[in-house]
């Protein structure tokens, strides 16, 4: 791709002449990923600051860089260099123009909160198999899409990963993208630029406070999801927890709400749980039901399970692919994942790790079960 394509929609402060008839082959933030023909972005990180590396970059290949407007060290660089007032930023736009845009060729679904993500996401991929429909995952377990399956980085990739990735899945003539958003991710921008159809937001408690100065901060990155949402995209949200409220006041878009126990347009009921499944009523808008029976359990997969369903009914699923794709679902990796090999104990692995989640896991397995519960965790 030319160079001055690649940049047009960059505010830069200072542009080379020679750039117009470069040939771009690629795009690195990492010096180490550098090809010949690629360009470099030096990006200021939280450990490093990839200004630093711009010597290995050249050495690797880089035809032309991009740095920030404070970056004083030009001097005897020879290949062109771009100035901006923030890489980070810049980088999402290029990825986007390198890739051609590809999250307006599918249809992207969002998912954002503290705990469950992944799990709605198994879902979602199930449900809309079920339909009919050619679908990639992006999440915490693994970026997976046509038969391939990519060992995650993160949860939600960097901008040039991420971009690569939805354009891989386009390639593939794929018609969903369904991926976790999570708050890093937002606060740095990585989901910048793309068009998402819906948006699910299933609950914030307290978690990556290391990274958030607090949990006020934390919900502001959630948010970011919701308030850039265009009007004619669609927000679902759990209105049992306690920051849906505020959530919504900052929603432009159309609303879905789900629940268990207030009012709202995908509602939970009569709820029974059991070692082996859970069942219960959904209640549709007050005027339709659909009987759910999964082998996922807890009080926190009906709310994944409900978020899922509000999601698919959007999309135009019918019920009985709903229920089927909700029913092909035998366990999700490493959530209240049954671990049997005939031993007389029952043995459980989850990856719950904040206070929220470890107080439902630990709820469900004192309904079902009415015997000691070990607990390993660290």
């Amino acid at each position: 791709m030319l160079i001055k394509n690649l940049i047009k929609k960059l505010k830069s402060n200072y542009l080379d002449n020679s750039l117009s008839s470069i040939d771009i082959k690629g795009i690195a933030c990492d010096s180490r990923k550098v090809l010949p023909g690629y360009l470099y972005v030096a990006i200021v990180g939280y450990k490093q600051d990839g200004h630093d590396f711009i010597n290995q970059a050249l050495k690797n290949g880089a035809s032309a860089l991009v740095v920030n407007e404070n970056y004083k060290n030009l001097k005897d660089i020879k290949v062109p260099i771009i100035v901006v007032s923030d890489t980070a930023n810049a980088l999402v736009d290029l990825a986007n123009e390198f890739y051609d845009y590809p999250s307006k060729k599918l249809k992207i679904i969002g998912i954002t909160g503290t705990n469950g993500k992944t799990t709605t996401t198994y879902l979602l991929e199930k449900i809309l198999e079920t339909a009919g429909f050619k679908v990639g995952v992006i999440g915490t377990v693994n970026y997976r899409f046509a038969g391939k399956i990519i060992n995650a980085t993160n949860t939600t990739p960097g901008p040039l990963e991420l971009q690569e990735l939805l354009a891989g899945m386009v390639k593939q003539n794929l018609d969903y993208a369904v991926m976790e958003v999570s708050s890093h991710a937002l606060d740095q921008n990585r989901v910048a630029g793309i068009k998402f159809r819906s948006a699910i937001f299933t609950n914030l408690t307290q978690d990556h406070l290391d990274y958030h100065k607090n949990l006020e901060d934390y919900f502001n990155a959630k948010a970011k999801l919701f308030k850039n949402l265009d009007k004619d995209v669609t927000a679902i949200v759990n209105i049992d927890d306690i920051y849906s409220e505020k959530l919504i006041k900052k929603i432009k878009s159309r609303l879905i709400s789900y629940s268990i126990n207030k009012p709202s347009n995908i509602q939970a009921e009569e709820i029974k749980f059991s070692l082996e499944k859970s069942e219960f009523l959904v209640k549709i808008d007050r005027n339709r039901d659909l009987s759910i029976s999964t082998k996922l359990i807890g009080i926190h997969n009906v709310y994944n399970i409900l978020a899922s369903i509000a999601c698919a009914l959007n999309e135009g699923i019918s019920l009985e692919d709903i229920k089927e794709g909700i029913g092909r679902l035998d366990f999700i990796p490493g959530r209240l994942q049954k671990i049997d090999f005939g031993q007389e104990v029952s043995v459980f692995v989850d990856y719950a790790h904040t206070p929220d989640a470890l107080r439902n896991v630990l709820g469900t397995m004192k309904k079902i079960f009415n015997k000691k519960i070990l607990v390993v965790f660290g």
